[in-house]
């Protein structure tokens, strides 16, 4: 009797053991497969941070553009408003050639003026 006590038990530990195995792969697999998804999600976030950092690079250059043309229409702006008719002409050609060459309509049906030589 304490022989098949023994195998009983031995049967009932090993069918325990191979349960435990069952459980140790199916969480590795989990492990594995979790493992994998948090790579994607690191390298997907790599990603944005380097479009991110592009994006700002680009809006800081953009910002510069339009600092430094609101500087030059300022000035010209200036120029326009003065007594000085040399200015006036040079402020207005300068718009012309700087609105003309983007494109703006408006600024190629100004009346030609001739040139000023320097």
């Amino acid at each position: 009797m304490p022989a098949q006590i023994i195998d009983l038990t031995s049967v009932r530990l090993v069918r325990d053991l191979d349960a435990i195995n069952a459980r140790a792969r199916h969480l590795r697999t989990l492990a594995d497969r979790q493992l994998a998804a948090c790579a994607r999600a690191a390298l997907g976030l790599a990603e944005l941070r380097t479009g991110l950092h592009r994006f700002s690079d680009r809006l800081d250059h953009h910002r510069r553009r339009c600092e430094a043309s609101a500087a030059d229409l300022r000035r010209a702006t200036d120029a326009l408003e003065s007594d000085d008719i040399d200015r006036m002409i040079e402020a207005r050609d300068t718009l012309a050639d700087r609105m003309g060459s983007r494109g703006h309509q408006a600024c190629r049906q100004w009346p030609a003026v001739p040139r000023r030589r320097r």
